[in-house]
């Protein structure tokens, strides 16, 4: 949750090679804003936002070679589209809006077109009215190439079944990402994790699915337990812990932060060496608002 042009290069300097913002839209359809609103992550800000507009150009600027701000380190921009609220009409316009806004902010125009990856994430299967707007506005302004920079993720931890269907049923069979999680105020189980970390090695009808990751993990020992599993990604609000848990000797050999080099479309074989024990006892329970060890320090509303 990065929703102010502050908390950009707050995170970057962290450590942090991704980051998710949320789009709140009016009720016809188009992102006006970075917000989450209440409520959400403990120990975090719910209130803090920018234009849409002003989020994106300035994201260009990070992520465009040439540019005098330009960072190498920001590889992928998860987009969380907040729709599930809007008319069957609204979340295909939003499809539209998003698209013009991408084409405008990242991609168009004389100066150096961002590099950046997109992850778009949608709620639920009943949201896909925004595919169904966002696809075909790329195409007819003539950027389908642009494709091959976008992924999907639906975020709502659904059956897997039924969001194996909505892919097959929008034609996407490629770039799928798919989350699973709750917020840091809430235990929850990683019986469902586990299941798509599954079908993402072993099920020939998930050839689609790419990566996997959890939502949300500030612990360091949960960061572990879940590079153990087999996650291919973390949504946390401490990056610089994530770091100093890749740089240990138990993940040093086998783990990093990806580059803007590498493809975050493509699958990789994950090191499983704890999988069986997870299986074993999938009712493990990442715990994650609790006092120990590390404390975490408020992030006030300004």
């Amino acid at each position: 949750m990065v929703n102010s042009l502050p908390q950009i290069d707050e995170f970057l300097n962290l450590g942090a090679n991704a980051l998710e913002a949320d789009f709140a839209f009016d009720d016809e359809g188009y992102a006006k804003w970075t917000y989450h609103g209440y409520p959400c992550d403990c120990f975090r800000s719910c209130k803090r936002y920018e234009r849409v507009d002003d989020y994106l150009r300035y994201v260009r600027e990070l992520t465009s070679r040439g540019s005098p701000k330009f960072r190498s380190d920001f590889v992928l921009l998860q987009i969380d589209l907040k729709i599930s609220g809007l008319s069957k009409e609204a979340k295909h316009n939003a499809g539209v809006d998003v698209a013009v806004k991408l084409i405008r902010h990242l991609w168009s125009g004389k100066d150096p077109k961002s590099q950046l990856w997109i992850l778009l994430s949608f709620p639920y299967t009943t949201d896909i009215d925004f595919v169904e707007g966002f696809l075909p506005t790329l195409r007819a302004n003539g950027y389908h190439n642009m494709q091959s920079r976008i992924g999907w993720d639906i975020s709502g931890n659904e059956d897997l079944i039924d969001i194996k269907k909505t892919y097959q049923r929008l034609g996407i069979s490629n770039s799928v990402w798919q989350g699973d999680g709750i917020t840091n105020c809430l235990p929850r189980s990683i019986k469902r994790l586990v299941d798509a970390i599954y079908r993402r090695d072993f099920d020939a009808e998930w050839e689609f699915l790419k990566k996997v990751y959890y939502w949300t993990l500030d612990k360091s020992s949960s960061m572990r337990q879940a590079l153990r599993v087999g996650v291919d990604a973390i949504i946390t609000n401490h990056p610089d812990r994530f770091v100093s848990v890749l740089a240990s000797d138990e993940f040093s050999k086998s783990h990093r932060l990806a580059t803007i080099r590498d493809n975050p479309w493509q699958k990789i074989q994950q090191p499983q060496r704890y999988l069986s024990q997870y299986t074993a006892n999938v009712d493990y329970v990442f715990y994650e608002c609790n006092p120990e060890q590390e404390t975490e320090q408020e992030d006030t509303d300004e």
